[in-house]
């Protein structure tokens, strides 16, 4: 993006199972209902595939949409990355080179983590096992890393819920902080 654009950025994180998705779906539609100009997207899309991509590669895609949706008027993106290490974080934010972000952890206790991507993944699935096992792990680890403005826990909320909160952080921290 063309440097110092009034770009504002929302990044979602959190381990799998922390509501990532369901989050973004949920403000998206709260901001819509407010008139809120906006894009909105999961970095993880952009890698799926074989052999899955880099977070380089993914957040390279994720750069191109951002000036393709900036060209078309949107300065305000939301956007969901399972980060591992705050290179991670700075990874996403540098995609979008905005003039303000906004970093948000969706959190809850490993073993919610690890029970939501059991109930959502196919039991079929080869991967369903590993992926609840390394939910716990960074369950723990995700909400630590550097570059993490605000945590939001998500155990026994609903999306909506949990999007009105941070929709209330957008406001004071992005919109007219």
């Amino acid at each position: 993006m063309a440097s110092g654009s009034d770009t504002a950025v929302l990044v979602l994180t959190g381990a799998p199972g922390a509501g990532k998705s369901s989050v973004l779906e949920a403000l998206s539609d709260l901001l819509a209902d407010d008139g809120v100009g906006h894009g909105s997207l999961e970095a993880e899309q952009l890698a799926r595939g074989h052999p899955w991509l880099s977070q380089a590669q993914c957040f390279e895609q994720v750069a191109a949409i951002a000036r393709l949706q900036h060209g078309f008027g949107r300065t305000l993106f939301l956007v969901t990355v399972t980060a591992e290490t705050a290179d991670d974080l700075r990874g996403v934010l540098d995609a979008f080179a905005p003039s303000r972000s906004l970093t948000i952890c969706l959190v809850a206790a490993p073993a919610t983590h690890a029970d939501r991507v059991l109930g959502r993944e196919p039991a079929s699935w080869s991967g369903r096992e590993r992926l609840a096992h390394h939910a716990r792990d960074l369950a723990v680890r995700v909400p630590e890393l550097d570059g993490i403005d605000l945590r939001v826990d998500t155990d026994g909320r609903t999306a909506e819920d949990v999007a009105r909160e941070v929709r209330d952080a957008l406001d004071q921290r992005l919109r007219r902080g």
